[in-house]
C-alpha cells in the first residue's frame, strides 16, 4: 500500500535523511516498517524571516 504524506518540516541545518523519522512518526510506525519511500516536492518556506524552513511531500509504502 502506498501513502502520500505532506507537510513534512525540516530545518534548513536538518539533513535530508531526517525524513525517514519524521515520515515514521507521521505515520505511527517505526522506521524500520517503512518500505521504499521517495520525495514527491520539496518547497523552501521563507514567508517569515526567523522561520526558514524546507516543506517535504513524499510517497511511502507500507507493508500490507
Amino acid at each position: 500500500m502506498s501513502l502520500r504524506v505532506s507537510n513534512i518540516v525540516l530545518s534548513v541545518d536538518e539533513p535530508e535523511a531526517a525524513l525517514p523519522e519524521k515520515l515514521a512518526a507521521r505515520l505511527g510506525v517505526n522506521a524500520s516498517e517503512l518500505g521504499p519511500w521517495r520525495i514527491v516536492r520539496k518547497s523552501l518556506d521563507a514567508r517569515r524571516w526567523g522561520d526558514i524552513h524546507f516543506v517535504y511531500a513524499a510517497e511511502v509504502a507500507l507493508p500490507e
